[in-house]
């Protein structure tokens, strides 16, 4: 089903007391599940996805001017009471749900919402997900805390115009072959580029479970804007990089032809079923090294991701250096380097921890 929430906010204030000013207070509904929040003083409406998880707060802004109250709200469908504090609502249920909250007392304020939910559309809807990332294996060197990433892949002319998942055996399902628009100017020319992603729409229940997937640019200020044209509902969103392992956001987020925003570089919505490293500015950054790509960084061992860097060098000459865009470059610096300075090999030691090759860095996540 597909839902709107329509409010009709009512304020109103009644004092039979002098001592008491007027009391006015504002109506918060804050979808938790997206992390978009609306402030209300006057009727509106927004789109709503089922199971979408509102909270709706009552705010009194005149200090001073009314008694301590107590503040109680009711759903008229549900006939549940809440206590003080917030609301917390999941919209899961056809037709009109209705809160009102009253003080008590002398004082008597009213604020009615209304929520309506009307039946699901399956009609894919045009959405743009904007992700903010960071790449553990582009990283600048500033540690602040907006971090920001390398560009050198893009500043050697070595990044590829068109996405590459699409030829690299991944599941593309919309945009593919996409092309980059290279006349665009300012802080998201290609210019800025650091390189392709690539942003799975999975299963709402079934994380392993891919249903739409699109490929998309990932700037030096973290941003990564992707149009997707999907039915609107709730999805579990993972991001993934070629030669890094997969980030999946904390819950399923809902998506409509409202758009949202989803931050990966906040461990605290980082799902357990992921990987992440914790950079100095305390922002996660997806996990280098993943050469081979699947769902181990190995050092030793079969099919490990060390060897994939010697192979890509010629697999003979350990001193050997290639340059081009290729798995095999974790640091994403544009050149392959198995010994020396800055080179591949060592960033997979130390994503499994820089002391005991023989360790392994697993994710969990079905891929």
């Amino acid at each position: 089903m597909r839902t709107t929430l329509k409010l009709l906010v009512i304020l109103a204030a009644f004092s039979s007391s002098p001592a008491w000013g007027k009391c006015y207070f504002w109506v918060s509904a804050d979808l938790i599940s997206g992390g978009r929040t609306w402030n209300f003083i006057s009727p509106t409406s927004f789109q709503l996805i089922p199971g979408d998880v509102v909270r709706v707060t009552f705010t009194d802004f005149t200090p001073g001017a009314c008694p301590a109250w107590t503040q109680h709200a009711q759903i008229f469908n549900g006939d549940t009471i809440h206590p003080d504090g917030p609301m917390i609502v999941f919209v899961d249920q056809p037709g009109i749900h209705r809160f009102v909250t009253h003080e008590f007392g002398d004082t008597m304020a009213i604020a009615e919402l209304d929520f309506e939910i009307r039946p699901y559309d399956p009609t894919p809807v045009a959405s743009q997900i904007l992700i903010r990332a960071l790449l553990g294996g582009s990283l600048a060197t500033s540690s602040g805390p907006n971090q920001s990433m390398r560009k050198d892949l893009g500043q050697a002319g070595l990044l590829p115009t068109s996405e590459p998942y699409s030829t690299m055996g991944y599941l593309v399902t919309q945009n593919e072959g996409m092309v980059a628009n290279t006349t665009l100017t300012g802080p998201f020319s290609f210019s800025n580029v650091v390189d392709w992603v690539l942003l799975e729409l999975r299963d709402v229940n079934d994380p392993g479970i891919v249903l739409h997937s699109c490929p998309g640019l990932l700037y030096a200020n973290s941003i990564c804007w992707t149009n997707v044209l999907v039915p609107a509902g709730h999805y579990n969103v993972v991001l993934r990089h070629r030669n890094h392992l997969g980030i999946l956001f904390a819950h399923p987020v809902p998506i409509s032809d409202h758009g949202i925003q989803i931050d990966m570089r906040n461990p605290g919505l980082i799902h357990p079923l992921t990987q992440f490293i914790t950079i100095p500015s305390g922002q996660a950054a997806m996990v280098p090294g993943n050469v081979i790509p699947d769902t181990v960084i190995r050092y030793l061992g079969s099919g490990n991701d060390r060897d994939a860097i010697l192979s890509a060098i010629g697999g003979t000459t350990p001193t050997a250096t290639i340059s081009g865009y290729h798995n095999a470059d974790v640091n994403m610096d544009g050149q392959v380097k198995y010994v020396g300075a800055s080179n591949d090999r060592d960033v997979i030691l130390q994503m499994i921890g820089g002391s005991t090759p023989t360790q392994v860095l697993t994710q969990p996540l079905p891929w």
